[in-house]
């Protein structure tokens, strides 16, 4: 997506299902997009069990000094009703 600098997701609670898949969105500077439209094309390419549930857009992901993604403090975060896709 040409919108979207940097992604990344993770497992995080989910009262349905136990847990569903969260996917941190980072936007290139002066790039807008909603959850929605996330989600309409990720219906094209994933299929609904692997599809993230909720999306949170943020400024920077947190990355280990070799630039590894640290999916334990993504994955911490709470997970409020917006963020549901």
């Amino acid at each position: 997506m040409p919108e979207i600098a940097d992604v990344g997701c993770c497992g995080v609670p989910d009262p349905k299902w136990g847990e569903a898949v969260k996917a941190f969105v980072v936007l290139k500077p002066s790039q807008t997009l909603t959850r929605e439209e996330i989600t309409q094309r990720f219906k094209r390419q994933i299929a609904a069990y692997k599809r993230p549930r909720y999306v949170e857009f943020v400024d920077a992901l947190p990355r280990d000094p070799l630039g590894k993604l640290l999916r334990r403090e993504l994955s911490a975060r709470p997970v409020p009703p917006d963020q549901v896709a």
